[in-house]
């Protein structure tokens, strides 16, 4: 038990709490592993029983080489948040092998704070959130014990360096123990300081919620971004851009995007197990050295329905989880051809390229339905409206020369209109023949177009590679062609007939014009891996894994990205609608862009008012539950009742100054600095008879003034007649003791 009781406990679950954070955030369990098992072993050897500490030089010499290793990684990179938190990271693990006294651990609870708040700045994933509540309360625990055990141990420095001074006056030399390992927190101190701690923390967390739910929203997503946006890495997941040439290994992540159910214009399912949906969330028809990306016109040409009798209309009611792209444009995502769409709320909606945008503004949930008409290729093609091509040769001659071998031909002004189609299923067919899939990805050489690369060399990669090539070959034979990225919807639940979503379900894939206006969808990546890649995966796993994301979900959607649209529903109670939360968020925006942020120091203001407002009003709250927590367990028994109270109290003061002063008379006068007790034992080193009856008298003293004893008549009896017998001891000549 002695163990749980010393106060440097807080700071290290504080510093395993920080690590954990950062590991987390940027995915390194290693790290995570190896942190943890050296600062656990270090600070077992340098704070067990008779353990020692590394020599200070040697600790000096590990933060040192961590200063210069991290000198070396900035030379030829920004100092950035991720590596300024890899360096404190091994500053606490070289300093859990250091001694530690007050001075140190407050160090590493201050090095530990800020290694947390690089953790929310790397990640905002519900891993780190977890790990931002558990460290509140131990900061807080932390930052109590520290006071109190740096006022243990400057008292026990004093009562040492007290002993040290009388074992000098007998001729004797003494040496001081290590201070560092200083005194520990008694069982009942302990304990009384967690309730303390769990209150002070469930204040903060009240405090952090009111701020968190009335501070005005979106103004911090209009003018700085999503700064909290996690770095584009080779993960799954939807890009509004197809860039090439990334060399890396693709990871998946199981986390819901959305949940879809298609239906007809009579709403019957037309989902099943077997039946896939492609949604479109990105058109790409501009290429340069291997980015695919929108064209800049806000009207391509889209013609209206050829044949209205042979279209598919398909509707779609769509639950979408959250805004997936961390770019200015935001797409709806819905199968071709998007012609109406209807919101569940009032937002601005804009249609670029066939893709419908929500407000940039709006980030949270969404449900809309989508109505799409499928256009069928009319029975008679009409000629061309425009010319295409691709700048490569040597994808020219690639595509020419499958099409021969097919019986095609590949000249654009020698073939029919209507055989565009068989081109692209000739070169769909051939990627799916000759070509792997494949999620380890490599790099072209320098120099080398990245669609090139694929088909002459490397013969293998994933969806972008795939719908790429396709795109471009067809565009070098005269067949307009673009590349389209978003999701694949595969995975379908009977019970509820919707399909779900998720970040690894994004692909890519190839629209072809089959006759002005009409675009149809061409699947290049071979259909054994799209299977594959995409169906449900029944393994635990799994289910653990989108069990998970499920989780990450809900703290993204409600904590992450809580924004002014879901402010306005928390505040909304019918009549009783708070609107001055919307109109203050919408007021702050207006003054901070016309301010050019000079306006934010009167919001400041008006936040911290409030924030001293909440806290005085929850000290007053906590107040008023102690005192009838306290009188409840008095009535019940369980708390002593005090005789006197402050009377008693200040009896026993006057008791305790009247032995001051009569030591002060026999020539021991007590230091400010020093405690009464340790004082009394510093006397009796000096001086037995004198030390021993004032000891009685601070013992008794303590016992009133701090213990809660009672103070009665035999209480006061007894403090005059030590005190008389102190008076004369201090009169009478002394010799100091042998």
């Amino acid at each position: 038990m002695r163990r749980l009781t010393n106060w440097k406990l807080p700071a290290l679950l504080l510093v395993l709490t920080s690590i954990a954070g950062f590991c987390l955030a940027n995915g390194q369990i290693p790290l995570l592993i190896g942190s943890f098992g050296v600062v656990l072993v270090g600070w077992w050897h340098s704070e067990r029983s008779g353990g020692q500490s590394l020599p200070r030089w040697a600790v000096l010499g590990l933060v040192g080489s961590v200063v210069l290793w991290t000198v070396y990684k900035t030379s030829g990179n920004q100092l950035d948040v991720t590596l300024f938190c890899e360096f404190l990271t091994l500053v606490l693990v070289a300093k859990s092998w250091d001694r530690k006294r007050s001075r140190d651990v407050a160090q590493l609870i201050a090095m530990s704070v800020f290694l947390i708040i690089g953790a929310i700045l790397d990640s905002n994933v519900l891993a780190v959130g977890v790990v931002v509540l558990i460290s509140m309360p131990l900061t807080a625990w932390a930052v109590m014990a520290l006071q109190i055990g740096a006022g243990m141990e400057r008292a026990a420095d004093a009562g040492l360096l007290a002993e040290q001074a009388a074992a000098r006056s007998r001729g004797l030399n003494l040496t001081i123990p290590d201070a560092g390992r200083g005194p520990r927190l008694g069982l009942g101190t302990a304990r009384r300081l967690l309730p303390v701690t769990a209150a002070t923390t469930a204040i903060g967390f009240a405090v952090a919620l009111v701020v968190f739910l009335i501070v005005p929203r979106g103004v911090a997503a209009r003018n700085w971004g999503g700064w909290g946006t996690p770095s584009a890495t080779l993960r799954t997941g939807f890009t509004q851009d197809v860039e090439l040439g990334r060399a890396g290994l693709l990871t998946e992540s199981q986390r819901t995007v959305l949940q879809a159910r298609f239906s007809d214009g009579n709403n019957r399912s037309v989902g099943g197990p077997e039946q896939v949906f492609y949604l479109r969330g990105a058109v790409l028809d501009r290429y340069s050295k291997g980015l695919w990306q929108a064209s800049t016109s806000v009207a391509p040409r889209e013609l209206a329905l050829v044949e209205p009798t042979r279209d598919r209309t398909i509707v779609q009611d769509i639950d979408l989880r959250q805004s997936v792209s961390s770019s200015k444009d935001s797409p709806l995502f819905a199968i071709w051809r998007a012609g109406t769409i209807t919101v569940e709320t009032g937002e601005k909606l804009d249609q670029r390229n066939g893709i419908w945008y929500r407000d940039p503004n709006r980030r949270g949930p969404l449900k809309y339905r989508v109505t799409s008409v499928l256009q069928a290729v009319p029975r008679e093609v009409p000629d061309r409206l425009e010319e295409v091509t691709f700048p490569s040769a040597v994808i020219r001659d690639y595509a020419a020369q499958v099409l021969r071998n097919a019986g095609i031909e590949p000249e654009r002004d020698l073939r029919e209109p209507a055989d565009d189609t068989s081109v692209a299923r000739i070169l769909t067919g051939h990627l799916h023949g000759h070509f792997q899939y494949t999620t380890e990805i490599g790099s072209p050489p320098d120099g080398q177009d990245p669609i090139e690369w694929f088909l002459t060399t490397e013969r293998k990669g994933h969806c972008e590679y795939f719908a790429s090539a396709l795109t471009a070959m067809c565009r070098s034979v005269g067949v307009n062609a673009r590349v389209i990225a978003g999701y694949v919807a595969m995975e379908y639940d009977e019970s509820t007939d919707t399909y779900t979503v998720r970040e690894s379900n994004a692909h890519a894939w190839t629209e072809i014009e089959a006759a002005p206006g009409v675009w149809l969808t061409f699947d290049p990546t071979p259909p054994i891996a799209l299977i594959t890649t995409h169906e449900a995966d029944p393994r635990w796993t799994t289910r653990l894994a989108r069990l998970m994301d499920g989780l990450n979900d809900i703290w993204t959607n409600s904590v992450v990205m809580f924004d002014n649209q879901q402010q306005d529903q928390v505040f909304d109670f019918g009549r009783l609608r708070f609107t001055w939360v919307e109109a203050l968020s919408r007021q702050a925006g207006d003054e901070f862009r016309a301010s050019r942020g000079r306006s934010m120091l009167k919001y400041t203001i008006a936040t911290a008012a409030v924030l001293v407002l909440a806290v005085g009003l929850s000290v007053i709250a906590f107040r008023a539950a102690t005192d009838v927590g306290r009188f409840i367990r008095r009535s019940a028994g369980l708390i002593p009742r005090r005789g006197a109270g402050a009377t008693g109290i200040r009896a026993m003061n006057g008791f305790h100054g009247d032995a001051l002063e009569s030591l002060g008379n026999a020539g021991h006068r007590k230091p400010p600095s020093m405690p009464p007790l340790a004082f009394a034992r510093h006397v009796r080193n000096l001086d037995s008879d004198l030390g021993g009856v004032f000891e009685e008298i601070v013992s008794l003293y303590y016992r009133v003034r701090f213990g809660g004893d009672e103070f009665t008549s035999e209480s006061a009896a007894r403090a005059t007649e030590l005190n008389a017998r102190l008076r004369a001891l201090a009169a009478a000549p002394r010799r100091p003791a042998s």
